[in-house]
């Protein structure tokens, strides 16, 4: 998790990382911890919600999207962009189909 952190900083500091290596594993961490927050939240209720590690959970999804937003701004080739879109529907998909509860409607804004 510390790779990931120190990754979103150097992307926003210096509009460059080398995406393309983690890029679909980035989209599988923001999916496993999307799976973890909607699977509580059914099993436990709304309460849920407010757990420490859930919160943790919703953070990471949080900057997952900030990543990958930040790193399509600083692209400029959209060639280059359009192999990005196809597994971002995947991101947008889940979030679609996720209870209203577990949303962060910020997440979504790039």
């Amino acid at each position: 998790m510390n790779t990931f952190y120190v990754n979103l900083r150097e992307i926003k500091i210096f509009k460059f990382i080398s995406l393309e290596k983690i890029y679909i594993d980035i989209i599988d961490v923001y999916l496993f911890y999307s799976g973890y927050i909607t699977q509580q939240f059914q099993t436990n209720g709304k309460f849920i919600l407010n757990n420490n590690l859930v919160k943790k959970c919703k953070s990471i999804r949080k900057d997952v999207i900030k990543l990958i937003c930040t790193y399509l701004e600083s692209t400029k080739d959209p060639q280059y962009t359009k192999n990005y879109i196809p597994p971002l529907l995947n991101i947008l998909e889940d979030y679609r189909t996720n209870n209203e509860e577990t949303k962060y409607l910020l997440e979504i804004y790039c």
